[in-house]
This record gives C-alpha cells, structure tokens and sequence, in this order.
C-alpha cells in the first residue's frame, strides 16, 4: 500500500511526538499500543569508484526514516501488528529518504508503504505468524540479511530448555519483496539457535539455511528492480554464528563471527554469463567485537567489524544496504567487497542515541572481466536514532 508525500510527512511528525503520547494511547484494558522510531542521519562518501574505473562524485546528505506502528491485543495468547515506514516504493532495503543533498543531486522519492502487517499467536514456548513481518532469524549484524526486508509469509519460533542453556527452533516460509509493493520468488528459512549463560562467560551458537528460488519472468518489474539479475537466480545460503559475552570487564562486551556459504549448484555452462562467471564466489564471513552500550543517558560504545563476502555469497538485494553505495538509487548490491566498520555511539537518554560510523571497502580481489574494475568506497555516517 502506497500513501502520498502528505502521509509521508505526516508519519514523520508523528515519529517526533508520539514518544510523549504513546503512554496515553493504550486504552484501559492495555491492549492497543502504539510504538515507533525516528532517525535523522548525516551521510558523507567519498573516494568510491565504479566497476568501470570513473569515479563517482562526492556526496554529502542529510536523511531520515520513520516508522509507525500499532498493536491490537484483544486477547493475551494473540495479537495484530500494523506498520508504515517512509522510504521508496521501489527499495526493500531501506526506509530513508533524503531531505537534502548538499552536492546539488537529486534527493529521490519520500514514500510511506505499509512494511508490516501480520497477526500473531504466542502460546508458552510457540509464536506463530502470517502476515507481512521480518523472518524468524537470530542475527547480530545485518550483513547477511536486512531488517528492513519484509517478506509476505509465515514464521514460527519454538523454544525449550536444554542443558542450562536455551535452545530455540525458527522457521518460515514466504514471498519475497521486489520494492515494498511486489513479490518474487519463493523461499524458506530453518534455524537453530543455542544459547547459555555460563557464569563468567555467555554465548549463543547458530546454523540454518535460506533457500531462494527464483520465478521472474523477462521484463516484469522484479527483473527490472532486483540488480545482478537476482530476480532469476536462486539462492541457498547456509549461515553459522557464533557470540561470546564475557562477564568480567566494566561494560557488555561482544565478540562474534559469522560464516556464510552459498550451496546452490552454479555451472559454467550457466546460460546467464554473470552466474557462470561467478559460479565459485560463494563464501563469506564476519568478525566482530562491541564494547559498551547505548542503553542509559551517558553510557558509550565502540565497536569493530571486519567482512569479506563474495559476491554471490548472499543474496545480496536482501542484504544491508550500509556498507557501499554499489547499485542504484533504490537497490543496493552489498556483496563483493572486504573492508571495515568503526563505530562509536553515546547513549542520551529517553531511548535516544547517536551512532556514528565509518565505512572502508573495496571489491574482493579476484579475477574480472577485462571491461571491469574493482569498486572502492569510503563512508562515514552519524545517526540521530529514538524509538518509543
């Protein structure tokens, strides 16, 4: 559902005031509640060329996001959820927009679409869900796969304890976003997730599979949406994380890595060049380590990460759209490249905080056609973020 630049505007007014109303919009019985988060960003990048060796200008902007939800719980065990975000009609992968472009470029739609709509039923250690909703997936990064990606479908999570820890089984079947207003391809997901607080020492360990398959037709929007020619590819991705939380310094400490594979047969006698010439680029992986938070006014954060994914490691329209500004204006391709994160953020209180965040990348170093190069960028952000 598409709404009109008024509603756009409108939803951002909304996402300023409603943290002082929300506690006012839940009626007596408790069972309508109103939550949200507002974002206001400055983006700058620099140094970053394209495949064919020019160079992109510089650019420097000032965006915001918005979104807008609300929850009916007319019984405990089941609930409805409604939510609208600003962003492009034609990008899955993001809800900004941009208020103004310091370089003189053009600032690109401000929509407001429906991203979540799906009814819920939690019953002791089950949740189940249809509807349109983020997949059952634990992450903690989004290099594999964006928060912002919705997906039309169902989920459902399942725990239950297991030697002193908690063991957790997410599945899902769905139809995947082209834009937020259309859908192409099937998928599934299945993962299991384990995790334990061992006295001096936390951790969580996870492994589970996405299989894309993919149902495009020559000419119909999600080919002409999704880059890469990911709209005929299918996909089956194998993702195993592993965090550790140790408890002996001053402040939360992280240290993760993930792994990704790509197990999807690709062969040389693709009929489609770019598979075939990219049929063995299919790994990736992710280290990190976060020290701190933004929880409470003053607390503070650093954090590191390094990545290195080949290019169809992922399915990389489904992926963050953070680290490059690779693709187009509305579709981000955010696979084949290595480089860094730096981040530092400071907590303000009343569920706000700033992050800000440098970005290092470069493609990965394997062979290309004669006619391409390799792609770099650089990327700093510093984002104003609330939720209530």
């Amino acid at each position: 559902m598409r709404f009109s630049l008024f509603t756009t505007c409108s939803l951002i007014g909304l996402s300023l005031i409603t943290p002082v109303q929300a506690a006012m919009q839940i009626d007596e019985a408790g069972t309508f509640f109103v939550y949200g988060d507002g974002r206001l960003r400055f983006e700058k990048d620099w140094d970053s060329y394209k495949t064919d060796g020019s160079k992109r200008s510089d650019r420097s902007r000032l965006r915001i996001r918005a979104r807008l939800g609300v929850i009916w719980r007319p019984i405990e065990f089941l609930e409805f959820n409604v939510r609208a975000r600003t962003g492009a009609d034609d990008n899955q992968q993001s809800g900004h927009i941009t208020i103004a472009d310091f370089n003189g470029n053009d600032r690109g739609a401000s929509d407001v679409n429906l991203d979540k709509w799906f009814t819920q039923v939690n019953w002791k250690s089950l949740s189940i869900w249809g509807g349109r909703n983020n997949i059952p997936w634990w992450k903690q990064d989004e290099l594999f796969w964006d928060d912002d990606v919705t997906p039309r479908g169902a989920g459902l999570s399942y725990n239950t304890d297991l030697l002193g820890g908690k063991l957790t089984y997410n599945a899902g079947v769905y139809d995947m976003p082209a834009g937020l207003q259309n859908y192409t391809g099937d998928a599934w997901s299945s993962q299991l997730v384990y995790d334990r607080d061992a006295g001096d020492i936390g951790y969580t360990l996870s492994a589970g599979l996405v299989r894309i398959e993919a149902d495009a037709e020559e000419g119909d929007y999600a080919s002409r949406t999704l880059l890469q020619g990911n709209a005929f590819r299918d996909y089956k991705v194998w993702q195993a994380s592993v965090q550790l939380r140790p408890n002996w310094f001053p402040k939360k400490f992280l240290i993760g890595a993930n792994y990704m594979h790509n197990a999807e047969d690709y062969s040389a006698d693709d009929p489609d060049p770019f598979t075939a010439f990219n049929k063995d680029n299919t790994d990736g992986y992710v280290v990190q380590a976060v020290y701190g938070s933004t929880k409470e006014r003053g607390d503070w954060l650093v954090g590191a990460y390094y990545s290195y994914i080949e290019l169809l490691a992922i399915h990389n329209s489904y992926a963050q759209d953070d680290w490059v500004r690779w693709g187009s204006s509305n579709q981000t391709t955010s696979s084949n490249f290595k480089g860094s994160e730096f981040r530092f953020g400071m907590g303000l209180g009343w569920n706000a905080n700033i992050i800000a965040r440098l970005f290092l990348v470069r493609a990965i170093d394997k062979e290309l056609p004669t006619d391409e190069r390799r792609q770099t960028g650089k990327r700093f952000r510093v984002d104003l973020n609330w939720k209530f």
